[in-house]
Parts: structure tokens; sequence; C-alpha cells
């Protein structure tokens, strides 16, 4: 599930203009593809990737 929203953020942030984040959400959909990862494995991409959303959202 994580994954697949993952890709969806990523397409529709690059539709939008916001490479970074799309970048960041790529990066975290590959990690999560890559083999069985838990929580702690993917808890700093989710973070990378909720920092570049506050740093849109000012």
């Amino acid at each position: 599930m994580l994954r697949a929203l993952a890709h969806l953020l990523s397409g529709a942030s690059l539709l939008f203009g916001f490479s970074e984040l799309s970048q960041k959400a790529a990066q975290l959909e590959t990690s999560i593809e890559n083999g069985n990862v838990s929580f702690t494995d993917v808890e700093p991409k989710i973070d990378e990737l909720i920092a570049e959303i506050r740093h849109i959202t000012g």
C-alpha cells in the first residue's frame, strides 16, 4: 500500500512541477520494491518526503 501511494505521489508531483518531491517519493518506492523491508528501513525516506512536503507548503 505504501509503495503504491509513493508511486502515485511521485507521478502527480512531477506532473505539477514538484520534481524534488517526485524524486523523494520515487526513492521511497524503490526502497520498498527492493524486497522485504521494515518500517525502520524506510522511515528515513518517509521523513525526507514529509520534510519536502512541509517545505513546499511553507
